[in-house]
């Protein structure tokens, strides 16, 4: 299987806090791309999961960069498919 990157950028209107707790907590995250999060996701190194109510499969990513315009996220081992 080959390696393959999604990047994403975007524009709110709103304070950069707000943006940055979106992406760095687990409500955050929960509230924009799935009901389900667990794990942490403020730090470099912290490792959370997602899962959809439609597939069976939970997603593992980790934190690569934690900066003021950056955050990176790995997913360790892509899903069979």
């Amino acid at each position: 299987m080959s390696d393959y990157t999604i990047k994403a950028q975007f524009s709110a209107q709103c304070p950069r806090e707000e943006v940055r707790r979106w992406l760095d907590t687990p409500t955050g995250i929960a509230g924009w791309w799935s009901d389900k999060v667990e794990g942490a996701a403020a730090a470099v190194g912290d490792e959370f999961n997602v899962s959809f109510p439609s597939t069976p499969v939970v997603f593992e990513l980790v934190v690569e960069e934690q900066s003021r315009n950056k955050v990176e996220w790995h997913v360790p081992e892509s899903p069979s498919w």
